[in-house]
Order: structure tokens, then sequence, then C-alpha cells
């Protein structure tokens, strides 16, 4: 037994993913991540916010701008932001690429810089 499948038999022993779908793998990643992300969220409420708006940085709900800094905002984050934002946490291969070195599994506008470690 090689020390990879030596460690999923331990992982498959003690969370049971051998058995469960991928959607109760998630369904459980998410019942254990749930009491941090509400921590997060007390955190940056009650401690993050009002220290960066003390220090002169304010942030503004959405809902707060004006229509043109919405349309501004969306456009930014469909051209810049989205192509990071895909989820190659279920379904997705992360390691897909287009000639360009570009992630295939939703494109990559061509102004983004692509990286690679070479």
């Amino acid at each position: 037994m090689s020390s990879d499948d030596a460690a999923f038999s331990v992982r498959a022993f003690l969370d049971g993913s051998d058995t469960d779908t991928p959607d109760e793998q998630w369904a459980a990643a998410l019942e254990t991540a749930r009491p941090l992300f509400e921590r997060q969220a007390v955190c940056y409420r009650e401690e993050s916010r009002p220290a960066l708006a003390d220090a002169g940085s304010h942030i503004v709900d959405y809902d707060e701008l004006s229509a043109v800094d919405r349309q501004q905002l969306r456009e930014y984050s469909t051209a810049a932001c989205s192509p990071f934002r895909c989820c190659h946490s279920r379904d997705a291969d992360p390691f897909s690429t287009d000639e360009a070195g570009r992630s295939a599994t939703k494109p990559t506008p061509a102004a983004i810089p692509v990286w690679s470690a070479q």
C-alpha cells in the first residue's frame, strides 16, 4: 500500500469520505466551517471595520453606492475578478488551460496577466 493509499484510507475511515457523495462532503465541510464564518463576520463588523474607519478607510455597502459606481464596480468585477471566483473545489479541473496559459475552465480576459512558475 502506497503512502497516498494509506492516507486516503485513514481519511476515509475518519470522515466517511469513501461513501459520502460530493454534495454530502460539501455539506459536511460547510457545517464545520459555518462557526468560523460567523466568528469572522463578528470580527469584521465589531473590530476590523471600525478600526479601518478610525484610520480613515471607510468601507461602504453596495446599496450605498451611486448607480454609476455600481455599474463601474460590476464591469470591473466581471473583467478582473470573475476569472478567479470560479469554483474549482467540486467538478472543475483547476489545471486546465488554453494556449495562452489562461484558465480554460472559465475564460480569463486577455488583459489579465498570467503568472506561471517556470
